[in-house]
């Protein structure tokens, strides 16, 4: 399914899934608060690549793993909405 009104090429490169999140930010299909919680798993995504040596914390990872059900329905419906 395309919508044109909302067609947008793809980015490439190292941080193109930064890029994709902020694209559909700008064309309204997900919102600013959205956005922003995604940026808190691509946070730790990009700290557990670089930083983590062997064990996680669940203390530093809590957060995260108790919402993340919740922030991808809402991203779902989201994406949903504002695209059809």
């Amino acid at each position: 399914m395309i919508f044109k009104e909302k067609s947008f090429e793809i980015p490439t490169g190292v941080s193109w899934h930064k890029e994709l999140l902020v694209i559909a930010e700008n064309k309204k299909i997900i919102s600013n608060e959205i956005l922003n919680k995604i940026k808190e798993y691509l946070a730790f995504r990009h700290f557990f690549l670089h930083a983590y040596a062997l064990e996680l914390h669940y203390s530093r990872i809590e957060t995260l793993v108790e919402n993340i059900f919740d922030i991808f329905e809402d991203f779902k419906e989201e994406i949903k909405k504002n695209i059809s």
